[in-house]
């Protein structure tokens, strides 16, 4: 089967991670295209505080493709230890103790090479492995390009 992408607009979307997020445990924010639909990402703005009044541990940002068989693809993934924040800006991240791929470049290339389908959604999912309960606002907005996806034949091989 061929399909083809036509290009029909930049969407952004503004989410929350809502608050509060316990101790040891995560939340989830998904990105899903309707059916027909192909996005690539082209802007991320995403912002963790350091849980207030942590004494340990560490939290977390990660942008992941789930499959309806359940795996995950990591995109990336941005760690920050007790008393530090998190951001990802232009699509690098620009505060974090460690961040998976390390270098910028590669950041950039992860996310700009990022398509999700109406099978394969984006998850950006925010980790609290500190000792409190994370109560902050996570502000999470994605720009993404829209493509309608045309599938123009069958081939038999």
């Amino acid at each position: 089967m061929n399909s083809q992408l036509e290009f029909i607009g930049v969407s952004a979307f503004d989410n929350q991670i809502d608050q509060p997020i316990a101790a040891s445990a995560d939340k989830t924010v998904t990105f899903t295209p309707p059916e027909g639909e192909t996005w690539q990402i082209c802007g991320v703005y995403i912002q963790a505080s350091d849980p207030s009044g942590s004494a340990s541990g560490t939290h977390k940002i990660e942008l992941l493709r789930g499959i309806a068989s359940g795996a995950k693809t990591y995109y990336l993934r941005a760690l920050a230890n007790t008393g530090n924040n998190i951001a990802i800006r232009n699509l690098q991240v620009q505060t974090a103790d460690t961040s998976i791929p390390a270098d910028t470049a590669d950041q950039i290339h992860a996310l700009l090479n990022t398509w999700i389908t109406n099978g394969n959604a984006l998850d950006v999912t925010y980790s609290n492995d500190t000792d409190v309960s994370q109560t902050a606002n996570c502000p999470c907005r994605i720009i993404f390009k829209r493509y309608k996806t045309r599938y123009d034949s069958f081939e038999v091989l």
